[in-house]
């Protein structure tokens, strides 16, 4: 899960063109390996980079899967595919990945705000796999559409997923796991989401925490069984704080309350062209099945030094128009999107023309050229999406990151929120910085009561004038773990979590085999991980309490090489995230 995570995230992709999942940009805690196949359950991949999944998926109809908006980042459609009726989530890309051929994410979805998850939905149409012998049955799953209520049906729902098992660092083992989460009342859920409202679902256990969907199960299915014992589509993942915590359930997508919108872009994305192509055919198409090459559109201005800005603006579909092209446009070619459908081979460029310095200088056309015949769409409406301005200072590169108006300072390599309101500097304080049109930041130290800290005085035009102090934009659960090692043939190992989140699942992998013996006196030898990838003891929070470590609590426990040798164990690290500081006693 999920979306809140993401807040930072997205200023990440904004600034060094990675996707969250790359992290993901990633499974659901407390959870069980599946009992089922599902063969409607669904993983949405980047045919560029990773073998595993980055977000989850349901296919609804044939060629049709729902999932959620915040999956869909429209310059990345082009490269989107995704994979059906797998046995397990390993090597994706092996498992006859199917391509996305068009995308519409809903238009009133926005990714911040008091509530980051309303209309986070989005619908993919992917190519035709009739022919495809995939390792499991596949099926699409029946969506709720009312009239009652889920709440009325039925108090628990289930999630499926292939995302993080874990609420601290990265644990993916490719196995489908499922949990079974109690639907909460909407009312108690906005005491910890404000802006949570009647076309979203809350799911959880709110006293306890505990079981959760988690980062890459976003966008999978949330189901439940009616009266005839089969199960039906409720919601999709949406976002939540943190993994499994107390007091912060999951918020799910409600699709009975778009219903209307999906049968309406299933028909928009579906539907055949005339066997003459019309205007209206090639507007649907450029909007639905080009939107991976024109959903963002970069114009980047450049000053002395090397100092840059960057504003990025997105195409207003609703407000496009064509005329047929009497002149070319000449101008640099921004993008192109080739489609053949239906018989019809069509190719759209975007073209940019820069007539003085401003923005508003700039002039974009998009030319299509369908059969031979030339179409055009002159100065397009704009959206206005974010801002990247960096300066190159002696200090290191300063970038000031604006996200649909969530904004973030980036300063040697370390990501930080604005905080409170401090003073100017002073006269003769050193500042670094720069300003490229009408965007400035300085970045400067500022003397606080415990001491020096950096602060910024930023210009921007969705937040005005204002000088701030920086903290520090910490994403990672607060852990320390340490090794004492005896002179004789063991070790004490001991993990401090002094976050307030408790962390579910936890896995401790060194570069040599080794038993861990628990306080209760139970061993677990490990396993070898991989080739060459060192030992591995898993820790299931499902499966046992001591695969919790409570906030604010000390987890002890003897560490002993089963391989002969006296000496450390090494290279050890807990969820590929906390490195074990070991020490030798001698």
């Amino acid at each position: 899960m999920r979306q809140l995570l993401r807040l930072v995230a997205a200023a990440v992709i904004f600034i060094s063109a990675c996707r969250e999942e790359d992290p993901a940009t990633l499974k659901i805690i407390g959870g069980r390996p599946t009992a089922e196949a599902y063969p409607w359950f669904v993983q949405i991949l980047d045919g560029n980079s990773a073998h595993q999944g980055y977000c989850g998926g349901t296919l609804i109809a044939e060629r049709f899967v729902l999932t959620a908006a915040h999956c869909i980042e429209p310059q990345y459609v082009q490269t989107m595919f995704v994979t059906l009726g797998m046995a397990d989530g390993m090597n994706l890309n092996l498992n006859h990945p199917i391509k996305v051929e068009g995308a519409i994410v809903h238009p009133e979805y926005k990714p911040t705000g008091e509530d980051p998850g309303q209309n986070d939905i989005a619908l993919l149409y992917i190519a035709d796999y009739s022919h495809v012998n995939f390792e499991r049955p596949v099926a699409p799953l029946r969506v709720h559409r009312g009239p009652e209520a889920i709440e009325s049906l039925t108090s628990v729902a289930r999630v499926i997923g292939l995302g993080n098992t874990s609420s601290l660092g990265w644990l993916y083992d490719g196995i489908i796991r499922e949990v079974d989460l109690p639907i909460l009342d909407l009312a108690r859920c906005a005491e910890k989401y404000r802006g949570v409202g009647l076309s979203q679902i809350c799911a959880g256990n709110i006293e306890n925490g505990g079981i959760d969907s988690c980062q890459g199960d976003s966008g999978g299915p949330l189901m439940f069984k009616d009266k005839d014992d089969l199960w039906s589509l409720a919601g999709i993942v949406s976002y939540g704080e943190g993994c499994a915590q107390k007091g912060a359930p999951g918020v799910y997508t409600r699709v009975d309350s778009f219903t209307s919108w999906i049968d309406r872009s299933m028909r928009s994305l579906a539907m055949p062209v005339s066997e003459v192509l019309k205007k209206e055919d090639l507007l649907r198409i450029l909007a639905t099945r080009c939107v991976s090459q024109f959903g963002y559109l970069p114009v980047s201005r450049t000053s002395g030094g090397g100092d840059s800005r960057q504003t990025v603006f997105a195409m207003d579909l609703e407000s496009l128009d064509l005329v047929p092209a009497k002149l070319i446009p000449n101008g640099v070619e921004m993008e192109r999107c080739n489609v053949s459908i239906d018989g019809h081979n069509i190719e759209a460029k975007w073209i940019r023309e820069e007539k003085g310095t401003e923005d508003s200088d700039i002039k974009i056309s998009v030319l299509i050229n369908a059969n031979g015949q030339l179409w055009l769409v002159e100065d397009p409406s704009l959206i206005y999406q974010q801002d990247r301005l960096t300066c190159h200072t002696a200090m290191g590169a300063a970038v000031l990151a604006d996200q649909w108006n969530y904004t973030t300072v980036q300063f040697k390599e370390v990501f930080y929120d604005l905080g409170s309101v401090v003073a100017d500097p002073e006269d003769g304080q050193t500042t670094w910085g720069c300003a490229v049109g009408d965007a400035s930041l300085e970045i400067f130290e500022h003397k606080g009561p415990e001491g020096l800290h950096l602060a910024a005085r930023i210009y921007h035009k969705n937040i005005g004038t204002v000088t701030v102090a920086l903290n520090r934009a910490d994403q990672e659960v607060a852990v320390e773990s340490k090794l004492e090692w005896s002179t004789t043939d063991h070790g004490t190992l001991s993990i401090l979590n002094y976050s307030d989140h408790d962390i579910f699942t936890w896995s401790l992998v060194c570069s040599n085999p080794f038993v861990l013996t628990m306080a209760t006196g139970r061993t677990y030898d490990s396993k070898p991980q991989g080739t060459g990838s060192g030992f591995q003891v898993l820790l299931d929070s499902f499966e046992s309490e001591l695969g919790i470590i409570r906030s604010g609590a000390k987890t002890t426990m003897m560490i002993k090489r089963t391989d002969g040798e006296k000496i450390p164990v090494s290279g050890c690290i807990i969820n590929d995230a906390v490195q074990v500081e070991i020490n030798v006693n001698s």
